[in-house]
């Protein structure tokens, strides 16, 4: 089997147990050719029939070829007027133009859904090809007005200058950037949605910012914890509470969230938790007199200026002095067990007070 150049020409798509080929050109005939490869074994090749024969004869059957090699190119017209030739010389499709489309040997012999030699679809059409694309499209197009539509998008002289255009701009070209960047932005200003933004302390309303990136910049918050709030996960993010627009009457004040809900309350509960906490302590100096009692060992620490571990260590014997600033420190109740030795200690070693 001869090697395919990297060269542009006509080439051909031929498969074992299929009498049909398909025909096409291509400015580079082993990219093109593998591209064809690619979107066959991904099920995705935009002419159903080639891709049916593909699945059914098999990767085994299919069989790429090089019919013929163009060395001076001009423009793109030169690949499609040999393109045309070997349609009409050995295809019959000027036959089948001839007789306004009753002749249909064309689709018979090969896998080709165009008669016509139009790479791609780009660039403006000839008169010849307009006359030959109006006969396809009588044929393709029973209805009036769909063969209308393809017509007028085919010939409008603005549809010719955008798909000429369109073959000037590749992935290399500045223009490509600017495009996809452009396209990219307006796609994300249509999914853009408008957030309120209230004070989560007060709830007053200060603002609207459009998309979670613009409000971050503007109180420089992370776009996680927005939209944790936003979703109603978090209370607030920095001391701001957040939500979506979803009309044009929207409170100018909201109640107050996060931290600050309910605050005399929680104030309140949190109170009368610590006072069932609160276990009352005995003071002694060394020679065991009694200094004071005191309700809890913050309250000790506040008094003797001692810090609360050192207290804690000294009643639970955690420490090898037994007394802390020459005090000893024991609790009120003498049955009292703390609940770090509600369980046996791994020393097996019991407390004593």
């Amino acid at each position: 089997m001869e090697l395919v150049r990297s060269e542009p020409g006509i080439y051909c798509l031929e498969f074992v147990g299929c009498s049909r080929p398909y025909v096409g050109s291509a400015k580079n005939c082993v990219v093109r050719l593998r591209k064809h490869l690619t979107v066959l074994l991904g099920h995705r090749h935009p002419n159903k029939e080639v891709q049916q024969v593909f699945d059914t004869y098999g990767m085994e059957s299919f069989r790429p070829a090089v019919l013929e090699y163009v060395d001076d190119i001009i423009d793109d017209t030169v690949l499609e007027r040999l393109e045309q030739d070997y349609f009409d010389e050995i295809f019959y499709a000027r036959e089948y133009f001839a007789s306004d489309g009753k002749d249909r040997r064309f689709f018979e012999l090969t896998l080709n859904r165009n008669p016509i030699a139009i790479r791609n679809g780009k660039g403006p059409m000839t008169e010849e090809q307009k006359k030959r694309a109006s006969i396809f499209m009588k044929q393709q197009f029973t209805d009036p007005t769909v063969r209308e539509k393809y017509m007028r998008a085919w010939f409008a002289e603005e549809a010719c200058e955008k798909r000429l255009v369109s073959t000037t701009i590749t992935r290399s070209t500045p223009e490509y950037k600017v495009r996809v960047h452009k396209s990219q932005r307006e796609g994300h200003r249509h999914r853009m949605k408008t957030i309120l933004a209230y004070d989560a302390k007060t709830g007053v309303f200060i603002g609207e910012f459009e998309g979670i990136r613009e409000t971050c910049r503007k109180f420089k918050l992370k776009p996680s914890t927005v939209k944790e709030v936003i979703k109603g996960k978090r209370g607030q993010t920095g001391k701001m509470w957040f939500c979506l627009k979803t009309g044009d009457n929207y409170p100018k004040r909201v109640e107050p969230r996060g931290y600050w809900v309910h605050g005399e309350e929680r104030k309140e509960s949190m109170k009368k938790v610590y006072e069932k906490r609160k276990v009352p302590i005995l003071v002694l100096d060394k020679d065991g007199r009694k200094i004071g009692e005191y309700p809890s060992a913050s309250d000790v620490a506040k008094k003797f200026r001692i810090s609360q571990g050192s207290i804690h260590n000294c009643l639970v014997g955690r420490s090898n002095n037994k007394t802390a600033k020459g005090m000893i420190f024991k609790y009120a109740d003498p049955d009292y067990v703390p609940k770090v030795y509600n369980k046996k200690p791994k020393n097996d070693l019991t407390l004593k007070l």
